[in-house]
Order: structure tokens, then C-alpha cells, then sequence
């Protein structure tokens, strides 16, 4: 006969709310770049050497990895690894994107918006993973409603 596999201890209810601060700083902090994009495209056309159909081509690149990223990447990696791993190799991806984009003017040919498009291919590809994993923070709270709104 099989044993059945011990219960995972209960959460406290300070941890849960330390989970949940820091869920929504995550989710804070991982978003912005692709959807504050019109913010940033007059900037990024008066760097050196940057033309509208490139960076045009960059954010419609980076939007399609992003509508793709759930199904390739997010969802094998939170199935087979959980969402911890899945918000660290996520939020890794985001966060080598906006090291990346913010380093640019600074590395070699970066005067123009040479890294634009790799820095937001990262971006687009860590976003998705990084809200999916939070949909199981709700799911330590009775009202997941209100948890999911935040």
C-alpha cells in the first residue's frame, strides 16, 4: 500500500501577506516597458542612428514574443518547475532586459537603438511568466477575488 504524501504545513497570515507584498512588487516592477512604449519611442528616435521603422519593428517584435511567452516558455516552466522558479527564470529575463536597456548607451555601438530590440525580446519574454506565477499567491488567501485585484 502507498502512503499518501504529507500535507504541506499551513501558511501563517503574516506569511501570507509578506507573499503577497511582495507578489505585487513583482508585478509592479516587471511591467511597464512594453506598455509605456509610446512614452518611449520619442526618445528612442532621437538617438543616433535610429529610424521609426526600427524601433517600430522592435516593440512589434517584442509584443508578439510576449503574446507567445505563455505558451513557450511560462507555461512548460511553471508546470514542470513551479511558479518559484518560474517567477526567478522570468523576473531574471525582465530584469536582463532592463539591465540591458539601461546600459546600451554605454556598451560598444550602443549610441543608437542597437539593443532596443534584444533588451526588449527579454522583456517580452519574461513578462507573461512573471504574472502567471502570481495567480498561485491568490490561491493561499479565502478571498481570491480581491487578492487578484491587487
Amino acid at each position: 500500500a502507498t502512503m499518501a504524501p504529507p500535507a504541506p504545513a499551513p501558511y501563517r497570515l503574516s506569511s501570507k501577506w509578506l507573499l503577497l507584498l511582495s507578489a505585487c512588487v513583482q508585478n509592479a516592477s516587471c511591467t511597464g516597458l512594453l506598455f509605456g512604449f509610446a512614452a518611449l519611442r520619442p526618445l528612442l528616435l532621437s538617438l543616433d542612428g535610429s529610424c521609426d521603422a526600427s524601433v517600430s519593428r522592435a516593440f512589434t517584435l517584442a509584443v508578439t514574443v510576449n503574446m507567445l511567452a505563455p505558451l513557450l516558455l511560462a507555461g512548460p516552466l511553471l508546470d514542470v518547475c513551479g511558479p518559484r522558479a518560474c517567477s526567478c527564470a522570468c523576473t531574471g529575463l525582465v530584469g536582463a532586459g532592463f539591465l540591458l536597456f539601461g546600459l546600451s548607451p554605454s556598451l560598444p555601438g550602443g549610441a543608437g537603438a542597437a539593443y532596443v530590440l534584444p533588451s526588449m525580446l527579454l522583456i517580452g519574454a519574461g513578462g507573461p511568466g512573471c504574472q502567471l506565477c502570481l495567480f498561485h499567491t491568490a490561491n493561499l488567501f479565502a478571498a481570491r477575488g480581491m487578492v487578484m485585484n491587487l
